[in-house]
């Protein structure tokens, strides 16, 4: 059988040759005939016999041929990818070269600017300035006046020149015809233009005839020096007047005006005849006011009418000389019903207000073993008062006021003058403040105690008269009211002048905000409100004079501890950095020194960190705090540095800092402080709890503290029993407590016995 005959393969099938291999070429075919313009060739896609294909793909050329396409085209691909990114970069990174380009050019532009702007001010400057001896050439010309303003001139200077020979022509006239010759004039009286005379009697008129005349009478004289010299007033004021209306104008005027603490003397001139009232009934006529006949003669004698100025403003009053006590009370008890109704027509200034608490009702009161009557008009402290004390009728429309005035005229009855400062006291030779202590009175002078009454018993008379103590803490337990509070500083200076013969201080934490012991004081910013350096003097001036007003010297404030939002003590501080703490501290500092009290800083070294209260439950922390705002402060000079009741682990771990010689040391060397250091309260139940009562009394005397501090009166009764004790048998305690008392004497010296105080004891003058 023959085989089939081979066909060649079809042209369009590759061959075995080298793929990579260029195909031969071949002949172009014969041109036609007659050529056609060209169409286009369409391709379509060959078919294979099925033989063929397997043929092809038994090869795999295909597969592979597809696989080197897809290759390359990735290839490309990732290429022209990789060539955009970097033409983006490109372009990116020539677009931040342009922008820093632009900035630079016009932060340099800027530069360039102010430069040039600031020569310009030199040069502004420079050309202001005149070397001395010059003065400019050139100078801004004031543009010409206007017409008007040039007939205004011309007018005022004719005028001018008008009164000129108007004057000439009068002086020509009087020295030729009429200077022999006795001229007058009478001028109006107005009352209203001074309210305030000189304290002179004006000289007399010459008499014009030669002939003797009768002497004048003399003027009303001054009420008696016993009133004078007893009341002891701080200023004396005359007003003058025409009529009945203006006198209650100008005394209501004056009434209102600030003046100073206590009493200030009154005097009455009439314009008419230029004559001083004399006495009550005279003032009482002025209003039409007609005395009760059998009155009349009690309010008659010398008179003294005053001022009293205190917390709640001016009050009036008079002290009037009586031929017979027995007597005006009488008088006095039978026109107490009408009292009111007759002197009515004063009551524009003596009792301006009329409140709730009015009542037509009469209460009794005493001051000193002497009854005051009043009639109350209104709580703040209005009404008519009136007590008879010694032959003196107190006649007032104050409470206050009375009593004040019995116990200035109840101190001069008893031999003794009422000063106003402890420089008065000093001169009047009265108290001195001892040339040295006994150790008894020197151990007494370092405890500053606590009392538990408002006022003054029996059983705190033991007490003062056995501690002698240096120095009273007055918590809220102690305090009520005006009155109450300075009664009882008056009450204590008097008795440690009388066992000691040195004065107390007495001290209040009147630190404002929460920590305020006198609550019904005005003053009560609290430090984390102070903002500025102003707003904190203005409050330590403030603070500082009502506190003295009160009878109190030393305000155990402003607070330094540098403490965060979690510490106890945080709203009591200042809220502000270490710098402007310290600058603030030291601003209020000087207005409370500058209006006359003492001053403390207070906890040395701090507080800080301690978020539950000290008091009762002992405080230790690892580091010591930092101390700057209380060096910023110090400038200020406070006179008392108090100390915190707790331990510091890297200055000493085994003992709080008042305990500690290393902490006093550092307060005396670090700080360089030479004033009081006092300690914090000792009888806190933490250190209670820890210590024995011996090792809390003795340690801080020790360790070089000046003043130990005792709120509770039993604890401090027994740290001064304890001292006394214990220094019999060790000579260091006892040369400890003789230093303190050195320089807690020193300090009053300066503070109370000098010729120009540092603090007037208004106590001693205000109640």
């Amino acid at each position: 059988m023959d085989e089939p005959r081979k066909q060649p393969p079809p042209s369009n099938i590759p061959t075995e040759t080298n793929p990579l291999q260029e195909p031969a070429p071949q002949p172009p075919p014969p041109a036609p005939p007659n050529p056609q313009p060209p169409q286009p060739k369409l391709i379509r896609p060959q078919s294979f016999a099925p033989e063929q294909k397997r043929t092809y793909l038994d090869r795999g050329e295909v597969r592979t041929m597809e696989k080197d396409s897809v290759r390359i085209r990735e290839e490309e691909a990732r290429k022209e990818q990789q060539r955009i990114t970097e033409l983006k970069a490109h372009r990116e990174t020539e677009k931040e070269r342009t922008a820093v380009e632009r900035i630079r050019a016009s932060a340099l532009a800027t530069k360039q600017q102010e430069e040039t702007q600031k020569r310009e001010d030199l040069k502004k400057i420079q050309d202001s300035i005149l070397p001395p001896g010059e003065e400019r050439r050139i100078r801004n010309l004031p543009s010409p006046p206007s017409k008007g303003k040039k007939i205004f001139v011309r007018l005022i200077v004719v005028i001018f020149f008008a009164f000129i020979a108007l004057n000439l022509v009068l002086f020509t006239a009087w020295y030729f015809f009429f200077r022999n010759q006795a001229v007058s004039f009478e001028f109006p009286q107005i009352p209203f233009i001074s309210q305030f005379l000189p304290q002179s009697e004006p000289p007399p008129a010459p008499s014009p005839q030669p002939t003797p005349s009768p002497a004048p009478t003399p003027p009303p004289q001054a009420p008696t020096n016993a009133i004078r010299n007893a009341i002891n007033p701080v200023h004396t004021t005359t007003l003058q007047f025409a009529t009945a209306s203006d006198l209650s104008a100008l005394l209501a005027q004056f009434l209102q005006a600030e003046q100073q603490p206590d009493f200030t003397q009154l005097r009455f001139r009439k314009t008419a005849d230029n004559e001083l009232v004399a006495n009550g009934a005279e003032f009482f006529s002025i209003f039409g006011i007609d005395l009760p006949e059998t009155t009349t003669p009690h309010f008659a004698g010398d008179s003294f009418f005053f001022s009293y100025s205190y917390a709640r403003g001016n009050r009036f009053g008079m002290i009037i000389e009586t031929p017979s006590p027995n007597e005006a009370k009488a008088t006095l008890e039978q026109w107490t019903p009408q009292m009111e109704q007759t002197i009515s027509p004063t009551l524009s200034f003596w009792a301006p207000q009329k409140t709730t608490a009015y009542t037509k009702a009469w209460r009794s009161s005493a001051q000193g073993g002497v009854e005051i009557r009043f009639q109350t008009f209104s709580l703040q402290d209005y009404g008519i008062v009136y007590a008879l004390f010694d032959n003196y009728v107190i006649f007032a429309s104050s409470f206050e006021a009375t009593r004040a005035a019995i116990e200035a005229l109840q101190s001069a009855s008893q031999g003794s003058i009422r000063p106003t400062t402890f420089a008065a006291l000093q001169d009047s030779n009265t108290f001195k403040p001892p040339p040295s202590l006994s150790f008894e009175q020197a151990l007494g002078q370092i405890l500053m105690i606590g009392i538990e009454d408002a006022t003054l018993t029996q059983e705190l008379q033991d007490t003062m008269r056995r501690l002698s103590p240096g120095g009273v803490l007055l918590l809220s337990k102690n305090i009520q009211n005006i009155e109450q509070l300075k009664q009882l500083t008056y009450d204590l200076q008097r008795i440690a002048l009388e066992y000691s013969s040195l004065p107390l201080f007495i001290a209040v934490d009147q630190e404002g905000g929460a920590i305020s012991r006198i609550e019904f004081g005005k003053e009560k910013t609290a430090q984390s409100t102070i903002e500025d350096i102003e707003q904190a003097y203005k409050v330590g001036e403030l603070r500082a004079e009502e506190l003295k007003f009160l009878g109190i010297n030393l305000n155990l404030s402003p607070v330094l501890d540098s403490t965060k939002p979690s510490d106890f003590l945080f709203e009591r501080t200042f809220q502000a950095g270490r710098l402007q703490t310290g600058q603030l501290a030291r601003a209020l500092l000087q207005g409370q020194k500058e209006s006359g009290i003492l001053s403390t800083l207070k906890h040395f070294p701090g507080y800080g960190g301690i978020a539950f209260n000290p008091e009762k439950k002992l405080a230790a922390v690892q580091e010591f705090p930092d101390i700057s705002p209380f060096v910023f402060a110090l400038p200020a000079k406070p006179e008392f540095l108090l100390l915190s009741n707790v331990i510091y682990a890297n200055l000493d771990p085994d003992r709080p800092f008042p305990f500690s010689p290393k902490g006093i040391t550092l307060g005396r060397s670090d700080l360089n402080f030479q004033g009081i250091i006092l300690s914090d309260d000792l009888s806190q139940p933490s250190l209670l709890d820890n210590y024995s009562f011996e090792f809390i009394v003795t340690s801080p005397v020790k360790a070089g503290v000046t003043m130990i501090m005792f709120s509770k009166e039993p604890y401090a009764q027994k740290a001064y029993q304890t001292l006394l004790d214990l220094a019999q048998q060790d000579p260091f305690l006892k040369r400890s407590i003789e230093d303190s008392a050195k320089k807690i004497l020193q300090l009053k010296k300066e503070f109370f016995f000098t010729s120009k105080p540092a603090v007037p004891l208004e106590h001693l003058s205000q109640q």
